[in-house]
C-alpha cells in the first residue's frame, strides 16, 4: 500500500471527494491532508516522549525524580502540544471557517486551558 500525502485543501481530492472527506480511494491510496499528517506527527512525537519519560521514571526509581518528571510532562508538555495541534488544525481550517467561528475556537482553546490549570 503506497502513501501519498497531499492538500486535499488546495490542490483538491484527485477522487472528486470534497476536501473533508479526502481519505482514501477504492485502490487502497491513502490520501492525507498535510494538516492532518502534522497534527498526527505532532501527537505521536508527544506518545514516544511520554512513553521516554515513563521508562526513565522507572529507571530512576526515586519518588522525587519521578515528580519532577511528571511536572514536566503535565504542567508544561501537555498543553504545549495541545496548543500546537490546535494551531496547526486551526491553519488548516482557515480557508474554510469564517472569522466568527475562528475565534469562537480560540476561546475554546483559552477555556480548556483555564479549566485545566491548577
Amino acid at each position: 500500500m503506497q502513501v501519498y500525502i497531499q492538500s486535499c485543501i488546495y490542490q483538491g481530492c484527485p477522487y472528486g471527494r470534497p476536501w473533508y472527506n479526502c481519505q482514501s480511494s477504492n485502490k487502497g491510496v491513502l490520501i492525507m491532508d498535510n494538516y492532518v499528517w502534522a497534527m498526527g506527527l505532532t501527537r505521536a512525537t508527544y506518545a514516544v516522549l511520554n512513553i521516554t519519560a515513563a521508562i526513565v521514571i522507572w529507571k530512576l526509581a526515586d519518588v522525587g525524580s519521578a515528580m519532577k518528571i511528571n511536572a514536566i510532562f503535565g504542567s508544561l508538555m501537555g498543553p504545549l502540544t495541545f496548543l500546537v495541534v490546535s494551531g496547526i488544525g486551526m491553519a488548516g481550517l482557515a480557508k474554510a471557517l469564517s472569522p466568527f467561528k475562528m475565534a469562537l475556537i480560540l476561546i475554546g482553546m483559552v477555556l480548556i486551558l483555564i479549566g485545566t490549570s491548577r
